[in-house]
């Protein structure tokens, strides 16, 4: 599914719910207005029904948003444990939107750190393998925080799935890299279906 088929998809659902909505409103409107009790009752049971829903819904999509902005979440969410004593200066972007997501990720740790939360999966490789084998991410936006890997990198580790093979999305890329000298791990991860 393409961002447009999606958007459509969310207006239309959205329409949808608006219409019986005001509908509702309306036959409630009118029930009292006539003084009708079972025409009131058959307007307010879906209108207070939907209002909760509506409400439900909005805050689930709020809490969602902070806990996607908030780092010591987002590193909760990429390794499945709490940031630990060692590691700081912990810096995130989540982008996730119909058929694509996408990770940033960036903190301090030590070495004994960093390899224990080195996913397993993930090769090693040389910076002249990592720039023939990363994929082209072509209007891909990197974080102002975000430093592009160089010679600085002490160990590179990539994982490039092929199509159809990756655990959440189609196709998967997932980068990380440690710069000894200064301790600063990134973490990339993209996933597109």
């Amino acid at each position: 599914m393409g961002p447009g088929f999606v958007i459509l998809f969310w207006l239309i659902l959205a329409g949808i719910f608006g219409v019986i909505w005001v509908g509702s409103l309306v036959l409630f409107l009118v029930g009292r207005w006539k003084r009708k009790a079972w025409l009131k009752w058959l307007g307010l049971i879906p209108l207070v029904g939907l209002t909760l829903f509506a409400f439900i819904a909005g805050s689930v999509l709020a809490v969602g948003i902070v806990h996607a902005t908030t780092p010591k979440y987002v590193f909760f969410d990429t390794f499945g444990e709490k940031p630990t004593a060692d590691i700081t200066n912990i810096k995130s972007k989540v982008w996730s939107f119909a058929d694509e997501a996408d990770v940033h990720l960036q903190f301090q740790a030590s070495p004994a750190t960093f390899n224990h939360l080195l996913p397993k999966d993930l090769k090693q490789v040389t910076l002249e393998e990592y720039k023939t084998k990363m994929p082209d991410i072509g209007g891909h936006e990197w974080p102002a925080w975000w430093r592009p890997v160089d010679e600085s990198d002490s160990e590179i580790y990539l994982l490039n799935t092929e199509f159809g093979k990756g655990k959440k999305f189609a196709t998967e890329t997932t980068l990380i890299t440690y710069d000894a000298k200064s301790k600063v791990v990134q973490y990339f991860y993209m996933g597109i279906d």
